[in-house]
């Protein structure tokens, strides 16, 4: 009887050494599949690393400060919209000055 339960208890240890074999290799499966599939795509793989995609705005999607592009109308889109004040001078120092006051008592009425 003794010989009987120690060749049950191998039996089970066994069963559960199998099993946890098969649980492993079902696991690196999965992941050599996922591997896979990153060579196909890498931004798969480094989505999962933690890199974020990012697309920059193409040229003519941007504006131009300095107006390299005279004979087509400007056409202001993406990030860099914008009419161009800042850039042109056409403001004197004193309008200028003027224009901060001017908001900066604005903002202290509010």
């Amino acid at each position: 009887m003794s010989d009987e339960n120690e060749m049950n208890e191998v039996v089970k240890e066994l069963i559960d050494e199998v099993k946890k074999m098969n649980n492993r290799i079902k696991a690196l499966e999965a992941e050599n599949s996922s591997l896979k599939k990153a060579v196909d795509d890498p931004s798969m793989l480094m989505r999962k690393h933690g890199w974020i995609s990012f697309t920059t705005p193409h040229a003519d999607e941007t504006y131009d400060p300095l107006n390299r592009n005279d004979e087509v109308e400007q056409s202001s889109v993406g990030p860099f919209a914008g009419t161009g004040d800042m850039i042109t001078k056409s403001k004197s120092r004193h309008d200028e000055i003027q224009e901060w006051e001017d908001a900066e008592r604005q903002m202290q009425s509010r």
